[in-house]
């Protein structure tokens, strides 16, 4: 009995990980409770969190890689960018703020340039402080009034969306990907992105 119950175990560990069952989503993934694994070819659509750090060399590498997944899958894969808050507030507060202002298109420039800053321009936790955002607020056109505006409502309105997000699907570790709410993805490993996308969608 002992041991057919530490075999069940085991299965259950196996297939919140990985799905290759017949007429399933393939890949490697956890399923969020209390969700299934979804089956093969049932979803018109995939919206994807995508929870990373500015900070995060496997976070940098994927931005970099991510204009070709979306180039490949278009309007049917549609990615939401949460930034962590571990090593602080203010690059997601001016990635928002790009995003209230100026909208979505602005807001993936700034992203982009606060990682660049970070990991290309070798500037690392500085590119945290306001003295080094305020250039690349300043590129888009958001430096007046620039410390005020970080502190704005709408602003901490999405840095408390932020926290709740990570704190519903308790992320651990950066960067990680939520897909339809049902499945949680840990790392930079695109092949295994796009076989789950493959064999969700429709």
């Amino acid at each position: 009995m002992k041991k057919k119950l530490i075999t069940l175990i085991v299965s259950c560990v196996l297939l919140s990980s990985v799905a290759f069952a017949k007429g399933s989503v393939k890949g490697t993934f956890k399923v969020i409770p209390p969700g299934t694994v979804p089956a093969a070819h049932s979803a018109k659509s995939i919206t994807v969190y995508e929870i990373a750090s500015f900070a995060c060399p496997h976070c940098y590498k994927f931005n970099t890689i991510l204009p070709t997944i979306k180039k490949k899958y278009g309007t049917k894969v549609t990615f939401k960018f949460y930034p962590i808050l571990w090593n602080g507030e203010n690059p997601a507060r001016l990635f928002y703020l790009a995003q209230i202002k100026k909208g979505n298109a602005v807001a993936e420039q700034v992203k982009n340039e606060i990682f660049s800053y970070y990991h290309e321009k070798g500037l690392g936790q500085q590119t945290y402080q306001i003295s080094v955002l305020k250039y690349i607020a300043k590129a888009h056109g958001l430096e007046k009034n620039l410390e005020k505006e970080l502190q704005s409502a709408p602003v901490d309105a999405k840095i408390k969306e932020t926290k709740a997000v990570s704190k519903q699907y308790k992320i651990r570790g950066t960067p990680s990907f939520i897909i339809n709410g049902v499945l949680l993805v840990e790392g930079d490993d695109k092949p295994n992105l796009e076989m789950i996308f493959d064999t969700l969608l429709k």
